[in-house]
């Protein structure tokens, strides 16, 4: 009586074929969830700075329109700006070249001179 194997190691190949298609599936799957987290950080940390600046920018318009304007923190204030205003610049990096890029450059840049321009006329 003779045993035929080519069952067993057909059940075999399955199974190894199975377990290459699953782990392929397992790590695109872990591949695409670190971007989308690496992607999400980014974000996350642009929106920080875009809070910050926004705070800022109040706190410095509070700073001098008080009966007393307090210089020391207006100054110290445009400095978180600054940098704040500087982080979000340095997003449009990552940006694809185009109109938008262009545009959001624009607008960063007059936000900029708008910003040193009040401080000029602030610290006189």
């Amino acid at each position: 009586m003779k045993i035929s194997h080519f069952g067993i190691k057909l059940s075999v190949a399955i199974l190894l074929g199975l377990v290459l298609i699953s782990y392929t599936i397992y790590w695109k799957a872990i591949s695409t969830l670190s971007d989308h987290m690496t992607s999400l950080a980014e974000t996350s940390n642009h929106l920080t700075n875009g809070e910050i600046f926004h705070s800022m920018v109040h706190s410095m318009l509070m700073d001098i329109g008080g009966d007393q304007p307090n210089k020391i923190r207006y100054a110290e204030d445009c400095q978180k700006a600054d940098k704040a205003l500087f982080q979000l610049q340095s997003y449009l990096g990552h940006m694809a070249d185009g109109k938008d890029k262009k545009m959001l450059s624009d607008n960063t840049a007059s936000v900029m001179r708008l910003l040193h321009m009040m401080e000029v006329l602030f610290m006189i």
